[in-house]
């Protein structure tokens, strides 16, 4: 058996069951008055020390441990309600104290603890203040895992929605470039049949050559013209200044008439 357990409680056995009842009479009631002891068969537990272990709860023995002050090694289990059996363990001091039975320590010698009631009554206070820090700490604890739950909710949604663009704008993306790529073949295509039409047409013309050689004739009958129309002005300005120079003589010609007639 290892010796550094706190702990290691025997069966207790009933005359009429065989259940095991592995309880601690911590919470023997004073209240309750004395019974008499049931007969305990300590010969056939030994074997039995190590299948109880895990009945014992190591963390509430230790803070009993602790804040009783008890340093003889024995630990008890204050979270279950005491049975008939337990309570009848307990043999009484005085009106107001208890005296556990007998229990072995590590070096498998009898010790026997008195519990007071004022610890009881403390542990069961600390009992009430652990639960209702272990209930608030749960419930942040649950605040905290369900508000956590939510912003990766959030979060994974957020993603999906953005995946969901991307995806979008991807498709958008090959759809542009397919379409890019149709339109530039269309064009090489078009391209390719305007230049063919283009040169069956100049070579239909015969070339360059006969409309250069009609505009050159074209522009010498321009400047023929032109020489011709410059000629024809200048053949009408002195016709002009010949008709000034004979309306100048007529009038003059008038007035020397004119002066002999009023002079007669």
């Amino acid at each position: 058996m290892d010796s550094s357990l706190p702990f290691q409680r025997p069966k207790i056995r009933l005359r009429s069951s065989s259940a095991t009842l592995p309880r601690s009479p911590v919470h023997s009631s004073p209240l309750v008055g004395p019974q008499e002891p049931i007969k305990k068969h300590r010969h056939h537990h030994s074997v039995h020390t190590h299948h109880h272990v895990t009945h014992i709860s190591r963390r509430h023995a230790k803070e009993s441990q602790q804040s009783s002050g008890d340093k003889t090694g024995v630990y008890w289990d204050l979270s279950k309600p005491p049975s008939r059996v337990e309570q009848s363990d307990s043999s009484p001091i005085d009106g107001n104290r208890r005296v556990s039975p007998a229990r072995r320590d590590g070096r498998g010698r009898d010790v026997s603890v008195t519990i007071e009631p004022e610890d009881i009554a403390k542990e069961r206070q600390k009992g009430r203040i652990r639960d209702k820090y272990d209930s608030k700490s749960l419930q942040a604890l649950s605040d905290q895992s369900m508000k956590t739950t939510r912003q990766l909710d959030d979060l994974y949604y957020s993603i999906l929605e953005k995946l969901s663009v991307l995806q979008s704008t991807i498709s958008n993306l090959q759809d542009l470039s397919s379409m890019t790529k149709n339109l530039h073949t269309e064009f090489q295509k078009e391209t390719s049949t305007f230049e063919a039409d283009m040169r069956e047409q100049i070579e239909a013309f015969g070339g360059f050559d006969n409309p250069k050689q009609r505009i050159g004739d074209f522009e010498k009958r321009v400047k023929t013209s032109k020489a011709k129309a410059d000629e024809l002005s200048a053949r009408l300005e002195s016709a002009r200044a010949r008709v000034l120079t004979l309306e100048a003589e007529e009038k003059e010609y008038q007035d020397m008439v004119s002066r002999q007639v009023d002079f007669e």
